[in-house]
């Protein structure tokens, strides 16, 4: 577990965001140094508590218990009031024991493998009016896959325009054919091709009208950062249910 990085100081947040995103990828990879140092330079920006319990995470996982117990500490003295306070007094406690002793031999035959890192969890959304933050658009996915679904709902529709137009056409040679009567075998294909260019209009239209609608929804909850689509297809068409919270 790390703590949520909520706020960047005012002065070059844009930086601040960038050491947070490079130590989070880094922390992922499990390439500590580079997250430490990373962290280290994005708390020199912004000056946030949350950074000083990631830093400790960072040197508990390198094995450098005195180090990541005076973090925690450091990270207490600086927030006192938060919510992972407990976690951090519980580390303390895990981590005394080995603090400055040595690091235990490991036979090869004997070797447990450690248990992945927890994840580094990026920061939530600014509040409006905040001005010392740094914005994480964690919506851009959403926005992204709705213009796709949106570019797929449009050639949905060019393909019910182009198939509707497609069985108007043999309608109009086979009304044309047998005006004057004709032999049933002698249009029945043009027939057959026209009711099957009529059914793929309306699946065209359909298929469309449901894909600009979920991409509209995607938008919109791309814009507002926070919520879940979900599109169930059934016999009729389909369902498009949306939760979130703004």
């Amino acid at each position: 577990m790390l703590l949520l990085v909520a706020r960047t100081a005012a002065a070059q947040p844009n930086d601040a965001e960038r050491l947070y995103t490079d130590g989070q990828k880094a922390y992922d990879d499990k390439r500590y140094d580079d997250a430490l140092a990373a962290w280290e330079k994005a708390y020199e920006l912004s000056h946030l508590p949350g950074l000083v319990f990631n830093l400790a995470q960072a040197h508990r996982l390198r094995g450098e218990c005195t180090k990541a117990v005076e973090q925690y500490r450091k990270f207490i003295e600086l927030d006192p009031s938060s919510s992972q306070r407990v976690t951090a007094e519980a580390l303390i406690k895990e981590l005394e024991p080995c603090k400055d002793a040595p690091p235990p031999v490991v036979l090869h035959h004997d070797v447990t493998p450690p248990p992945p890192p927890p994840k580094v969890i990026a920061p939530p959304r600014s509040v409006d009016g905040d001005r010392d933050h740094v914005d994480v658009d964690r919506g851009h996915g959403k926005r992204v896959a709705s213009v796709i679904v949106g570019i797929g709902g449009v050639a949905a529709i060019g393909a019910g325009v182009f198939f509707g137009n497609r069985a108007q056409s043999l309608a109009s040679e086979v009304n044309s054919a047998c005006a004057a009567g004709c032999a049933w075998k002698d249009v029945e294909g043009k027939d057959s091709d026209g009711r099957t260019a009529l059914t793929l209009q309306w699946v065209g239209y359909g298929v469309g009208a449901a894909a600009l609608v979920t991409s509209g929804v995607l938008y919109f909850v791309g814009m507002h950062d926070h919520g879940t689509v979900a599109v169930t297809p059934h016999a009729g068409g389909a369902t498009v249910s949306v939760s979130g919270s703004f």
